[in-house]
């Protein structure tokens, strides 16, 4: 009887050490995150609550939490932002990614008491979401500040990481054509403006005058071909050429029928279309008194000259003869004493 016995009790004690880890086991604390889902590549800033619903008694309150963030999110910093009225807590970060945030009670009288009064702390965290995706964090309560004595087994919360929104590209929007500058109109050089032709003179062939009598009728004069003219030519007005009188000097010029006047003179021409030039000295206006006054001029300044020369030689012997007749006969009365009158040498 006694071996079953000792099996009956080592059975007990075996039950007593599995149950009562499992009753202990029992979670008296929750834990809750806002938002639930981040966007790819931003910071953002995650706030957690860790509340205690267990009993008020010294075992069931809570004293330190840890929250393990994988390495899907780059941690930068852990705050407490709220606790209980008189309690102090404080929040740290060990790690970049993954990382474990501690939040713990700054003395055992700091701790949260559960029961009706389910006393809770809020921190924040501020992480950064790597690659889009769900990653769970993992929290866990201790009783004591050391987190040491666990409270009832963890906790996960699924944090989900959105990928950033491609924004829409903007329309560009469409470049208008730029005209092309209208060129300047070349301006046309002004054609220099064509002379009008001038009429040509008509040419006359007029047989040359002859100086002596000519028995020999002169021929008429050919008819030279007129030119084209571009407009009418005003008839020529005739003038009178007064014909100088015949003199001594000048010996008249007897005139041929049909020949120049003895006041012009014929120029031949020298092309096929040209004949004689008939030139009188009606045609020269002023010139025609000269043909007097240079004759008249050379002829009358000689003469007046030499008969002034002459004028003042006869003017200088009439003065001459009695200064000389004077002079003479002072030297010969001094020589020789005054000559006899004669009529005291005939007494």
């Amino acid at each position: 009887m006694g071996r079953p016995l000792l099996v009956t009790a080592a059975l007990a004690l075996w039950a007593l050490a599995v149950i009562q880890p499992a009753v202990g086991a029992v979670r008296t604390w929750s834990l809750t995150r806002s938002p639930a889902a981040i966007t790819a590549g931003a910071r953002s800033a995650v706030t957690l609550v860790v509340t205690d619903t267990g009993g008020s008694g010294g075992s069931s309150q809570l004293g330190c939490l840890t929250v393990a963030i994988p390495s899907g999110f780059g941690v930068s910093s852990a705050s407490v932002i709220a606790a209980p009225a008189g309690k102090t807590w404080a929040a740290s970060v060990a790690g970049a990614g993954p990382a474990t945030v501690t939040v713990r009670a700054a003395s055992d009288k700091a701790r949260l008491v559960g029961g009706s009064r389910r006393e809770s702390v809020t921190f924040r965290v501020v992480v950064t979401g790597r690659s889009p995706g769900a990653f769970a964090w993992t929290g866990t309560a201790f009783a004591d500040r050391g987190c040491g004595r666990s409270l009832g087994g963890s906790q996960r919360l699924t944090v989900t990481v959105t990928a950033a929104a491609t924004p829409r590209p903007t329309a560009k929007p469409t470049p208008r054509p730029t005209p092309k500058p209208t060129p300047k109109p070349t301006p046309r050089p002004t054609p220099a403006p064509t002379p009008a032709p001038k009429p040509s003179p008509a040419l006359t062939a007029e047989p040359a005058a002859s100086l002596g009598p000519s028995t020999a009728p002169a021929l008429p004069p050919p008819a030279s071909p007129v030119p084209p003219t571009s407009r009418p030519t005003a008839p020529a007005t005739p003038r009178l050429t007064p014909s100088p009188t015949p003199t001594a000097a000048t010996p008249a010029v007897p005139l041929t029928p049909g020949g120049p006047p003895p006041d012009e003179f014929v120029v031949a021409g020298s092309g096929p279309a040209l004949g004689e030039i008939s030139i009188g000295l009606g045609d020269l206006g002023p010139l025609v008194s000269l043909e007097w006054l240079v004759p008249a001029a050379v002829l009358a300044v000689p003469g007046l000259l030499l008969v002034a020369a002459v004028a003042a030689q006869v003017v200088g012997g009439i003065v001459w003869v009695p200064v000389s007749r004077r002079v003479l006969g002072g030297r010969r009365g001094r020589a020789g004493g005054s000559p006899p009158r004669h009529g005291a040498a005939a007494r």
